[in-house]
């Protein structure tokens, strides 16, 4: 929404020799990404069991939800049973031989 709003502002800029519209759009957007991401970065938890704004019922709750789905939280590392078999798999080479065309 804040993006659509944005670009409707950005829309009645006057026209400039130098850059275009989109391109104000672009640079605007991009400064805002870079100020805000180390921001955004350094503030944002690193999984549910450590969530600053859910109480400890609510963290209890985001982390079984997790094991349900057997998604898991503590970010282990890689794989790479799972990189081999993604790799062996016909569907990776057909995706990426489809995006190559």
């Amino acid at each position: 929404m804040l993006g659509s709003l944005l670009a409707f502002g950005i829309s009645f800029l006057a026209p400039s020799a130098s850059l275009h519209r989109y391109q104000v759009l672009f640079l605007v957007v991009g400064l805002l990404t870079v100020i805000t991401a180390p921001w955004i970065y350094w503030k944002l938890d690193n999984n549910p069991a450590e969530a600053r704004f859910l109480t400890a019922e609510e963290r209890l709750w985001a982390v079984e939800r997790l094991r349900d789905n057997n998604q898991g939280s503590s970010g282990q590392g890689v794989n790479w049973g799972q990189v081999g078999e993604a790799l062996w798999s016909p569907v990776t080479w057909l995706v990426s031989y489809h995006q190559i065309l």
